[in-house]
C-alpha cells in the first residue's frame, strides 16, 4: 500500500506538469514564441579564438510566415568592439540581396525582447534558397559566427 501510495503520488506530479513548457511561465504572444524559439547566438571570433563580438539572429519567415515568405529574411542583432570592420551575412554560401540597418527600436524588438543602444539592428534579405537547410553565417573583418542552422517548413 505504501509503494502505490509513492507510485500514485508520483505519477500525479510528474503527468501534471507534462502539459507545460517553458513558454506556459511568460505571458509571450504567439509571435514572441516563435521569435523566442528561433532565436540562435554566437561570438565572432578570429582563427585565435579572440571575440569581437557576438551575432543573434532570428529566421523571420519561420517567426512571421505570412509576412516573410517572398525570399529568405533574417533579424540580425549584433555587438561588436570593432565598429570600422564592415559586416557582411551569408546564406549557402551566397551574399544578400538587401540589408537594412534598423534603429534600436524597430517592428522586430518584440520577438526578441532584446533593445540595447550599444548593438546595432539589421534586416537581412536573400533571394529564395532552393532546398529546406540554411546556414547563416556573419562576417566581419578576420571574424565570423558559427553558422546558424534553419529548416524551412515546406
Amino acid at each position: 500500500m505504501k509503494t502505490f501510495l509513492i507510485f500514485l503520488v508520483l505519477g500525479t506530479i510528474f503527468f501534471g506538469c507534462a502539459q507545460q513548457n517553458a513558454f506556459d511561465q511568460f505571458q509571450l504572444k504567439p509571435e514572441q514564441e516563435l521569435g523566442e524559439d528561433g532565436l540562435q547566438s554566437s561570438k565572432l571570433k578570429n582563427r585565435e579564438e579572440l571575440v569581437d563580438g557576438v551575432a543573434t539572429v532570428v529566421y523571420l519567415n519561420k517567426a512571421l510566415p505570412k509576412k516573410y515568405n517572398d525570399a529568405e529574411y533574417f533579424y540580425v542583432y549584433l555587438y561588436k568592439k570593432n565598429k570600422k570592420n564592415k559586416i557582411s551575412f551569408f546564406l549557402n554560401g551566397k551574399t544578400t540581396a538587401k540589408i537594412e540597418k534598423l534603429p534600436v527600436k524597430n517592428r522586430f524588438t518584440q520577438l526578441t525582447s532584446f533593445e540595447a543602444p550599444w548593438s546595432s539592428y539589421y534586416l537581412v534579405k536573400f533571394n529564395k534558397i532552393e532546398g529546406d537547410k540554411l546556414n547563416f553565417r556573419v562576417k566581419e573583418g578576420s571574424f565570423s559566427s558559427d553558422v546558424f542552422k534553419y529548416e524551412k517548413d515546406q
